[in-house]
Protein backbone atom coordinates (compact mmCIF):
# COMPACT_ATOMS: atom_id res chain seq x y z
CA UNK A 1 0.00 0.00 0.00
CA UNK A 2 3.20 2.48 0.20
CA UNK A 3 2.52 2.98 -3.27
CA UNK A 4 -0.56 4.52 -2.77
CA UNK A 5 1.07 7.65 -1.54
CA UNK A 6 2.47 8.17 -4.91
CA UNK A 7 0.67 10.93 -6.89
CA UNK A 8 -0.93 8.90 -9.81
CA UNK A 9 -1.92 5.51 -7.55
CA UNK A 10 -3.10 7.51 -4.57
CA UNK A 11 -5.88 9.31 -7.12
CA UNK A 12 -6.64 5.96 -8.25
CA UNK A 13 -6.61 4.26 -4.90
CA UNK A 14 -8.40 7.44 -3.36
CA UNK A 15 -11.29 6.70 -6.37
CA UNK A 16 -11.72 3.38 -5.29
CA UNK A 17 -11.75 3.99 -1.76
CA UNK A 18 -14.76 6.67 -2.67
CA UNK A 19 -16.59 4.02 -4.79
CA UNK A 20 -16.07 2.03 -1.23
CA UNK A 21 -17.64 4.49 1.15
CA UNK A 22 -20.33 4.75 -1.22
CA UNK A 23 -20.80 1.24 -1.35
CA UNK A 24 -20.70 0.95 2.88
CA UNK A 25 -22.84 3.96 3.01
CA UNK A 26 -25.34 2.66 0.79
CA UNK A 27 -25.37 -0.78 2.66
CA UNK A 28 -24.26 -2.83 -0.25
CA UNK A 29 -21.05 -3.67 1.60
CA UNK A 30 -19.85 -4.19 5.28
CA UNK A 31 -16.98 -1.76 6.86
CA UNK A 32 -14.31 -4.19 6.20
CA UNK A 33 -14.75 -2.61 2.39
CA UNK A 34 -13.04 0.31 3.90
CA UNK A 35 -10.65 -0.72 6.75
CA UNK A 36 -9.04 -2.76 4.14
CA UNK A 37 -7.30 0.10 2.25
CA UNK A 38 -5.19 0.84 5.32
CA UNK A 39 -5.44 -2.98 7.60
CA UNK A 40 -2.04 -3.98 5.97
CA UNK A 41 -0.46 -0.52 5.98
CA UNK A 42 2.90 0.76 8.45
CA UNK A 43 1.02 3.93 8.48
CA UNK A 44 -2.93 3.36 8.71
CA UNK A 45 -3.78 6.20 10.47
CA UNK A 46 -1.73 8.54 7.86
CA UNK A 47 -3.15 6.62 5.14
CA UNK A 48 -6.74 6.63 6.44
CA UNK A 49 -6.49 10.90 6.64
CA UNK A 50 -5.59 11.10 3.32
CA UNK A 51 -7.83 8.48 1.52
CA UNK A 52 -10.60 10.14 3.65
CA UNK A 53 -10.18 13.63 2.68
CA UNK A 54 -9.38 12.70 -1.38
CA UNK A 55 -12.36 10.72 -1.27
CA UNK A 56 -14.73 13.73 0.73
CA UNK A 57 -13.88 15.72 -2.33
CA UNK A 58 -14.86 13.31 -4.63
CA UNK A 59 -18.06 13.06 -3.28
CA UNK A 60 -18.86 17.12 -3.69
CA UNK A 61 -18.28 15.66 -7.65
CA UNK A 62 -20.34 13.22 -7.75
CA UNK A 63 -22.93 14.62 -5.51
CA UNK A 64 -22.76 11.44 -2.52
CA UNK A 65 -24.77 12.45 -0.14
CA UNK A 66 -24.96 9.31 1.61
CA UNK A 67 -21.10 8.80 1.65
CA UNK A 68 -20.83 12.08 2.98
CA UNK A 69 -22.47 11.34 5.87
CA UNK A 70 -20.99 8.27 6.18
CA UNK A 71 -17.49 9.60 6.34
CA UNK A 72 -18.78 12.47 8.76
CA UNK A 73 -19.93 10.14 10.98
CA UNK A 74 -17.71 7.48 11.49
CA UNK A 75 -14.37 9.60 10.75
CA UNK A 76 -15.18 13.12 12.28
CA UNK A 77 -11.46 13.28 13.15
CA UNK A 78 -10.15 13.17 9.33
CA UNK A 79 -12.50 15.86 8.61
CA UNK A 80 -12.40 19.47 9.00
CA UNK A 81 -13.62 22.75 8.35
CA UNK A 82 -11.93 23.00 5.45
CA UNK A 83 -12.42 20.04 4.17
CA UNK A 84 -15.99 20.59 4.42
CA UNK A 85 -15.87 23.65 3.08
CA UNK A 86 -13.83 22.62 0.03
CA UNK A 87 -16.54 19.40 -0.99
CA UNK A 88 -19.14 22.29 -0.06
CA UNK A 89 -17.34 24.46 -2.91
CA UNK A 90 -17.28 21.20 -5.21
CA UNK A 91 -20.81 20.48 -4.76
CA UNK A 92 -21.88 24.32 -5.61
CA UNK A 93 -20.37 23.59 -8.95
CA UNK A 94 -21.04 20.42 -9.90
CA UNK A 95 -24.86 21.72 -9.70
CA UNK A 96 -25.40 19.40 -6.12
CA UNK A 97 -27.66 21.94 -4.05
CA UNK A 98 -28.72 19.27 -1.64
CA UNK A 99 -25.24 18.10 -0.63
CA UNK A 100 -23.80 21.82 -0.49
CA UNK A 101 -26.87 22.77 1.88
CA UNK A 102 -25.93 19.96 3.97
CA UNK A 103 -22.29 20.05 4.04
CA UNK A 104 -22.89 24.16 4.87
CA UNK A 105 -25.35 22.76 7.82
CA UNK A 106 -22.19 21.00 9.31
CA UNK A 107 -20.21 23.96 8.96
CA UNK A 108 -22.86 25.93 10.74
CA UNK A 109 -22.92 23.32 13.75
CA UNK A 110 -18.91 23.88 14.22
CA UNK A 111 -19.53 27.55 14.73
CA UNK A 112 -17.22 27.52 18.18
CA UNK A 113 -14.58 26.70 15.38
CA UNK A 114 -12.52 29.87 13.98
CA UNK A 115 -12.64 28.80 10.86
CA UNK A 116 -16.17 28.03 10.64
CA UNK A 117 -17.48 31.64 9.96
CA UNK A 118 -14.88 32.11 7.33
CA UNK A 119 -15.82 28.87 5.36
CA UNK A 120 -19.83 29.90 5.49
CA UNK A 121 -18.71 33.51 4.28
CA UNK A 122 -16.88 31.96 1.85
CA UNK A 123 -20.00 29.25 0.91
CA UNK A 124 -22.44 31.91 0.45
CA UNK A 125 -20.39 34.15 -1.74
CA UNK A 126 -20.04 31.21 -3.96
CA UNK A 127 -23.63 30.09 -4.03
CA UNK A 128 -24.53 33.66 -5.02
CA UNK A 129 -22.21 33.87 -7.64
CA UNK A 130 -22.33 30.58 -9.41
CA UNK A 131 -25.55 28.65 -7.52
CA UNK A 132 -28.99 28.60 -8.39
CA UNK A 133 -31.87 30.45 -7.34
CA UNK A 134 -33.26 27.76 -4.92
CA UNK A 135 -29.79 26.87 -3.21
CA UNK A 136 -29.64 30.43 -2.66
CA UNK A 137 -32.64 30.34 -0.60
CA UNK A 138 -31.40 27.39 1.27
CA UNK A 139 -28.27 29.27 2.18
CA UNK A 140 -30.22 32.42 3.48
CA UNK A 141 -32.88 29.83 5.63
CA UNK A 142 -29.20 28.54 7.40
CA UNK A 143 -27.39 32.11 7.50
CA UNK A 144 -30.43 34.45 8.26
CA UNK A 145 -27.69 36.82 9.37
CA UNK A 146 -26.59 37.40 5.79
CA UNK A 147 -26.65 40.82 4.83
CA UNK A 148 -26.28 42.35 1.33
CA UNK A 149 -22.39 41.96 0.91
CA UNK A 150 -22.33 39.23 -1.55
CA UNK A 151 -24.70 41.10 -3.77
CA UNK A 152 -22.04 42.08 -6.42
CA UNK A 153 -21.14 38.50 -6.82
CA UNK A 154 -24.42 38.14 -8.37
CA UNK A 155 -23.58 41.11 -10.81
CA UNK A 156 -20.00 38.98 -11.35
CA UNK A 157 -21.89 35.84 -11.83
CA UNK A 158 -24.59 37.14 -13.79
CA UNK A 159 -27.08 35.90 -11.41
CA UNK A 160 -30.18 37.58 -11.28
CA UNK A 161 -32.40 35.34 -9.82
CA UNK A 162 -30.30 35.00 -6.87
CA UNK A 163 -29.87 38.53 -6.99
CA UNK A 164 -33.97 39.27 -6.74
CA UNK A 165 -33.68 36.44 -3.81
CA UNK A 166 -30.54 39.07 -2.01
CA UNK A 167 -32.75 42.21 -2.47
CA UNK A 168 -35.84 40.69 -0.69
CA UNK A 169 -33.93 39.21 2.24
CA UNK A 170 -31.96 42.23 3.11
CA UNK A 171 -34.89 44.57 2.85
CA UNK A 172 -37.04 42.32 5.21
CA UNK A 173 -34.04 42.05 7.37
CA UNK A 174 -33.44 46.11 6.98
CA UNK A 175 -29.80 45.28 6.17
CA UNK A 176 -29.54 46.09 2.52
CA UNK A 177 -26.68 48.47 2.20
CA UNK A 178 -26.92 51.62 -0.69
CA UNK A 179 -22.70 50.71 -0.47
CA UNK A 180 -23.45 47.16 -1.62
CA UNK A 181 -25.58 48.31 -4.43
CA UNK A 182 -23.73 50.73 -5.68
CA UNK A 183 -20.57 48.65 -5.80
CA UNK A 184 -22.78 45.40 -7.87
CA UNK A 185 -23.97 48.32 -10.21
CA UNK A 186 -20.16 49.46 -10.99
CA UNK A 187 -19.49 45.59 -10.94
CA UNK A 188 -22.28 44.96 -13.73
CA UNK A 189 -21.31 48.21 -16.08
CA UNK A 190 -17.49 46.80 -16.15
CA UNK A 191 -19.00 43.02 -16.90
CA UNK A 192 -21.26 44.98 -19.74
CA UNK A 193 -24.11 43.60 -18.31
CA UNK A 194 -27.04 45.64 -18.89
CA UNK A 195 -29.76 44.18 -17.86
CA UNK A 196 -28.19 43.22 -14.20
CA UNK A 197 -27.34 47.07 -13.99
CA UNK A 198 -30.73 48.00 -15.28
CA UNK A 199 -32.24 46.03 -12.18
CA UNK A 200 -29.57 46.89 -10.32
CA UNK A 201 -30.96 50.67 -10.62
CA UNK A 202 -34.75 49.41 -10.43
CA UNK A 203 -33.27 48.52 -6.38
CA UNK A 204 -31.80 51.87 -5.87
CA UNK A 205 -28.36 51.62 -6.65
CA UNK A 206 -26.66 55.00 -7.31
CA UNK A 207 -25.75 56.03 -10.99
CA UNK A 208 -23.28 58.14 -9.35
CA UNK A 209 -22.18 55.86 -6.13
CA UNK A 210 -18.71 54.94 -5.52
CA UNK A 211 -17.20 58.30 -6.90
CA UNK A 212 -18.82 58.06 -10.10
CA UNK A 213 -17.08 55.09 -10.75
CA UNK A 214 -20.24 53.42 -13.43
CA UNK A 215 -20.02 56.40 -15.70
CA UNK A 216 -15.98 55.55 -15.43
CA UNK A 217 -15.66 52.17 -16.09
CA UNK A 218 -18.21 53.09 -18.97
CA UNK A 219 -15.49 55.60 -20.23
CA UNK A 220 -12.94 52.67 -20.50
CA UNK A 221 -15.41 50.66 -22.83
CA UNK A 222 -13.52 50.26 -26.48
CA UNK A 223 -15.53 51.11 -29.27
CA UNK A 224 -16.17 47.55 -29.97
CA UNK A 225 -18.97 47.58 -27.67
CA UNK A 226 -20.19 50.97 -29.15
CA UNK A 227 -23.72 50.34 -29.23
CA UNK A 228 -24.34 48.65 -25.85
CA UNK A 229 -21.82 51.60 -24.73
CA UNK A 230 -24.49 53.92 -25.88
CA UNK A 231 -27.28 52.08 -24.49
CA UNK A 232 -25.49 51.69 -21.35
CA UNK A 233 -25.14 55.28 -21.16
CA UNK A 234 -29.09 56.40 -21.99
CA UNK A 235 -29.59 54.16 -18.94
CA UNK A 236 -27.22 55.71 -16.40
CA UNK A 237 -28.67 59.04 -17.20
CA UNK A 238 -31.77 58.45 -17.03
CA UNK A 239 -30.98 57.11 -13.82
CA UNK A 240 -29.65 60.67 -12.86
CA UNK A 241 -25.97 60.01 -13.76
CA UNK A 242 -23.94 63.36 -13.32
CA UNK A 243 -23.59 64.26 -17.27
CA UNK A 244 -21.30 67.23 -16.57
CA UNK A 245 -18.58 64.90 -15.20
CA UNK A 246 -19.81 62.25 -18.15
CA UNK A 247 -18.84 65.00 -20.54
CA UNK A 248 -15.17 65.10 -18.91
CA UNK A 249 -14.79 61.94 -19.59
CA UNK A 250 -16.23 61.18 -22.54
CA UNK A 251 -14.99 62.16 -26.24
CA UNK A 252 -16.83 65.07 -27.02
CA UNK A 253 -18.79 62.64 -30.27
CA UNK A 254 -20.45 61.82 -27.05
CA UNK A 255 -21.80 65.12 -25.52
CA UNK A 256 -24.79 65.61 -28.14
CA UNK A 257 -26.20 62.13 -27.02
CA UNK A 258 -25.12 63.52 -23.05
CA UNK A 259 -26.92 66.36 -23.77
CA UNK A 260 -29.90 65.02 -25.04
CA UNK A 261 -30.66 62.22 -22.46
CA UNK A 262 -29.77 64.61 -19.32
CA UNK A 263 -32.03 67.32 -20.84
CA UNK A 264 -35.04 64.55 -21.11
CA UNK A 265 -34.43 63.00 -17.87
CA UNK A 266 -34.44 66.44 -16.30
CA UNK A 267 -37.74 67.31 -17.90
CA UNK A 268 -39.21 64.48 -16.40
CA UNK A 269 -37.97 65.42 -12.80
CA UNK A 270 -39.50 68.90 -13.38
CA UNK A 271 -42.55 67.65 -14.43
CA UNK A 272 -43.01 65.50 -11.18
CA UNK A 273 -42.27 69.21 -9.01
CA UNK A 274 -44.61 70.69 -11.37
CA UNK A 275 -47.73 68.10 -10.55
CA UNK A 276 -46.75 68.07 -7.02
CA UNK A 277 -46.54 72.15 -6.62
CA UNK A 278 -49.40 73.51 -9.23
CA UNK A 279 -46.84 75.68 -10.28
CA UNK A 280 -45.33 76.09 -13.89
CA UNK A 281 -42.36 77.41 -11.85
CA UNK A 282 -41.95 75.75 -8.02
CA UNK A 283 -40.71 78.38 -5.61
CA UNK A 284 -38.18 77.69 -2.75
CA UNK A 285 -41.20 78.12 -0.21
CA UNK A 286 -43.25 75.69 -2.21
CA UNK A 287 -40.39 72.93 -2.40
CA UNK A 288 -39.45 73.65 1.24
CA UNK A 289 -42.58 72.25 2.79
CA UNK A 290 -43.05 69.89 -0.04
CA UNK A 291 -42.67 66.18 0.57
CA UNK A 292 -43.30 63.86 -2.07
CA UNK A 293 -44.88 60.02 -1.88
CA UNK A 294 -41.70 58.27 -1.20
CA UNK A 295 -40.47 60.65 1.57
CA UNK A 296 -38.31 62.83 -0.59
CA UNK A 297 -38.40 67.03 0.34
CA UNK A 298 -38.79 68.96 -2.38
CA UNK A 299 -35.57 70.80 -2.23
CA UNK A 300 -33.90 67.57 -1.99
CA UNK A 301 -35.48 66.27 -5.05
CA UNK A 302 -34.84 69.58 -6.78
CA UNK A 303 -31.21 69.15 -6.41
CA UNK A 304 -30.79 65.55 -7.20
CA UNK A 305 -32.22 66.26 -10.39
CA UNK A 306 -30.48 69.47 -11.10
CA UNK A 307 -33.23 71.57 -10.99
CA UNK A 308 -32.16 74.50 -8.52
CA UNK A 309 -30.36 76.06 -10.54
CA UNK A 310 -33.42 76.57 -13.12
CA UNK A 311 -35.37 78.31 -10.15
CA UNK A 312 -35.41 81.38 -8.87
CA UNK A 313 -33.33 80.87 -5.50
CA UNK A 314 -34.79 84.14 -3.72
CA UNK A 315 -35.75 82.99 0.29
CA UNK A 316 -32.61 79.99 -0.20
CA UNK A 317 -31.51 80.38 3.22
CA UNK A 318 -28.88 78.42 4.96
CA UNK A 319 -30.98 76.48 6.73
CA UNK A 320 -32.45 75.16 3.51
CA UNK A 321 -28.68 74.32 2.42
CA UNK A 322 -27.99 72.53 6.15
CA UNK A 323 -31.38 70.52 6.05
CA UNK A 324 -30.47 66.84 5.61
CA UNK A 325 -32.42 64.39 4.08
CA UNK A 326 -32.90 60.58 4.96
CA UNK A 327 -29.18 59.08 4.10
CA UNK A 328 -27.97 62.15 6.05
CA UNK A 329 -26.54 64.70 3.42
CA UNK A 330 -27.41 67.84 3.60
CA UNK A 331 -28.85 69.87 0.48
CA UNK A 332 -25.32 71.17 -0.18
CA UNK A 333 -24.17 67.80 -0.32
CA UNK A 334 -27.10 66.42 -2.52
CA UNK A 335 -26.46 69.47 -4.98
CA UNK A 336 -22.37 68.61 -5.23
CA UNK A 337 -23.06 65.01 -5.77
CA UNK A 338 -25.44 65.79 -8.30
CA UNK A 339 -22.78 67.92 -10.49
CA UNK A 340 -24.81 70.70 -10.75
CA UNK A 341 -22.84 73.01 -8.25
CA UNK A 342 -21.34 74.43 -11.45
CA UNK A 343 -24.63 75.49 -12.87
CA UNK A 344 -25.36 77.03 -9.52
CA UNK A 345 -22.33 79.09 -9.47
CA UNK A 346 -23.20 79.88 -13.14
CA UNK A 347 -26.59 81.08 -12.59
CA UNK A 348 -27.60 84.49 -12.22
CA UNK A 349 -29.85 83.86 -8.93
CA UNK A 350 -27.73 84.91 -6.38
CA UNK A 351 -28.21 88.48 -6.45
CA UNK A 352 -29.21 89.54 -2.84
CA UNK A 353 -28.39 86.22 -1.55
CA UNK A 354 -24.87 86.78 -0.93
CA UNK A 355 -24.88 85.04 2.73
CA UNK A 356 -26.49 82.24 1.38
CA UNK A 357 -24.21 81.78 -1.41
CA UNK A 358 -21.18 81.75 1.17
CA UNK A 359 -22.84 78.78 3.36
CA UNK A 360 -23.29 77.13 0.29
CA UNK A 361 -19.82 77.24 -0.88
CA UNK A 362 -18.70 76.56 2.69
CA UNK A 363 -20.82 73.85 3.03
CA UNK A 364 -19.13 71.92 -0.17
CA UNK A 365 -15.81 69.67 -0.39
CA UNK A 366 -12.27 70.68 0.02
CA UNK A 367 -12.13 69.05 -3.37
CA UNK A 368 -14.77 71.21 -5.03
CA UNK A 369 -13.61 74.40 -3.11
CA UNK A 370 -10.29 74.57 -4.72
CA UNK A 371 -11.74 75.28 -8.11
CA UNK A 372 -14.17 78.09 -7.26
CA UNK A 373 -12.50 81.49 -6.39
CA UNK A 374 -15.11 82.81 -3.78
CA UNK A 375 -13.88 86.61 -3.89
CA UNK A 376 -14.23 87.14 -7.70
CA UNK A 377 -17.59 85.54 -7.14
CA UNK A 378 -18.95 87.27 -4.25
CA UNK A 379 -17.76 90.51 -5.79
CA UNK A 380 -19.88 89.57 -8.99
CA UNK A 381 -22.86 89.00 -6.96
CA UNK A 382 -21.99 92.38 -5.12
CA UNK A 383 -22.07 94.32 -8.48
CA UNK A 384 -25.09 92.22 -9.67
CA UNK A 385 -23.16 91.36 -12.44
CA UNK A 386 -23.39 87.47 -12.12
CA UNK A 387 -24.39 86.15 -15.58
CA UNK A 388 -25.05 83.10 -17.33
CA UNK A 389 -22.29 83.07 -18.74
CA UNK A 390 -20.29 82.36 -15.67
CA UNK A 391 -18.76 85.45 -15.37
CA UNK A 392 -18.77 85.05 -11.27
CA UNK A 393 -17.30 81.77 -11.69
CA UNK A 394 -13.31 81.14 -11.95
CA UNK A 395 -12.35 77.69 -12.36
CA UNK A 396 -8.28 76.75 -11.90
CA UNK A 397 -6.32 75.51 -15.00
CA UNK A 398 -6.02 71.72 -13.45
CA UNK A 399 -9.96 71.73 -13.06
CA UNK A 400 -12.23 68.79 -11.64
Amino acid sequence: MRSAFHSAAFKETTAAFADAVAAVAAGRADETAITAFWAADKKPDELRAALLRGAFQTVGVKGAQPAAQYMLEHYPQHLNVADIKKAALVAIAAGHDALALYLTEKIVAAQNRSDAARAAEIITATVFEKGSASLARGILTLLPETDSTPLFRTALGNRPENMRVLLAHCRARGTLAQSDLDRSLTVAVKNRNLPMAEALLGAGADADGCGKAPLKQLAFWAETYKGTREKMLHLLLSANADPFYAKDIFPAAWHAQIDETAAQTQQKHLQVLQNATGRETPDIAGLRHLVLPDGTAGLHYAAKHRLLAQLPLAGLTAADLDRRDAKGQTLTQVIEHSGAWRVMLAAPKWTGQKDALHHFVAGLSDKTRANIDLPALSHAVDMQTLHGRARGLSLKPKGF
